[in-house]
């Protein structure tokens, strides 16, 4: 480490850049080029609305090192196009653990281009990679379902464990009819149906679903409705599947006896919000921008595009989707218009 730190502040290099990040993705140094280049300052969260700090607070979070990665800045307010190849480093010789990062700098603009190919392809093999893991569950959870079956074929016929089998089943297979339908709606941009629905029938056929969850984990549910029903243009399924998403979240988010509320409350201009919200551990603040970004997950077994969907879905229905997180807990509010 001294030795690469008498190289950053000693030599001349034109075509590297350094930084060093705290395990809070915080800048405790960076050279002047790249400090001009993001606009950064000491001590503060680098940019996640960057490649480059996509890219490192993903690493920084699954304490992985990054060797040889392409980097394409295209976005930039008042900057040019810049490509970088990326190199990360946890360093753990001090108190509290640091990353350094080297940055070589391609100003050939003709390595930009295999760059960008580079990128599309990545992004596919992570659509393909979460994709396959996501729907090979399920599957294997069917073809085990099946083998019971099979071996009970010679046996007298039980049809409550048939039931409970053919359950399963359709369990299954419902979650890889869901995970295909998200790609869907988030690849091809299908035209969304809305009717006129009441908020209280939605409401009313989906909480028995979340009762037995939270029995399931004795957790505490809270619930808040108010005696006024209100009538919303929503598709009543992509509604019920977005509150699901985020109540799973919530439920994963708490310790057994945690505790999850939900409250629905009229707002001024005719807006109603939908609330949910734990008293887990929170979301860590320099993560959140970026916990509405597709793939992005701190799950190992997850596709990580659970609240982008949300998000897609909630601004088709002309709402939006706001997230509050701390050290107590997280709040998930949906925010739709209301038209009766």
């Amino acid at each position: 480490m001294d030795h690469l730190w008498n190289l950053i502040m000693h030599e001349k290099h034109d075509q590297l850049d350094f930084l060093l990040l705290d395990s809070e993705c915080r800048v405790i140094f960076a050279t002047p080029p790249v400090t001009s280049y993001y606009s950064l300052e000491q001590k503060s969260v680098f940019p996640l609305h960057t490649k480059l700090g996509a890219l490192l607070h993903q690493s920084i979070l699954h304490k992985s090192a990054v060797f040889c990665q392409p980097v394409l800045e295209t976005e930039m307010p008042g900057q040019d196009k810049t490509a970088y190849l990326c190199f990360l480093y946890p360093y753990s010789n001090t108190k509290d653990l640091c990353y350094y990062i080297i940055l070589h700098k391609m100003n050939n603009i003709q390595s930009i281009n295999p760059l960008i190919e580079y990128e599309k392809r990545k992004t596919i093999g992570e659509m393909a990679a979460g994709t396959a893991d996501a729907i090979l569950n399920p599957l294997a959870a069917i073809k085990g379902t099946i083998q019971l079956m099979e071996r009970g074929s010679g046996l007298p016929y039980d049809m409550d464990k048939f039931r409970y089998y053919f359950s399963l089943l359709f369990d299954q297979i419902g979650k890889i009819e869901t995970i295909i339908e998200r790609f869907i709606q988030l690849g091809k941009q299908k035209p969304m149906h809305l009717h006129l629905t009441s908020l209280s029938k939605v409401i009313g056929e989906w909480l028995p679903h979340i009762y037995s969850k939270a029995l399931s984990r004795q957790m505490n549910l809270n619930i808040n409705l108010p005696n006024q029903d209100t009538k919303l243009y929503i598709n009543e399924q992509l509604l019920t599947a977005v509150l699901d998403e985020i109540f799973n979240n919530a439920h994963d988010a708490v310790d057994d006896n945690g505790s999850v509320h939900l409250s629905i409350q009229l707002q001024e201009q005719r807006q109603v919000c939908i609330e949910i919200s734990d008293n887990g551990h929170g979301i860590p603040e320099h993560l959140m921008p970026l916990v509405k970004n597709p793939f992005f997950t701190t799950k190992d077994e997850a596709l990580g595009f659970g609240l982008s969907y949300c998000d897609q879905i909630i601004h088709h229905m002309g709402g939006n989707l706001e997230i509050v997180s701390s050290r107590s807990g997280t709040s998930v509010q949906i925010h739709l218009p209301v038209y009766t």
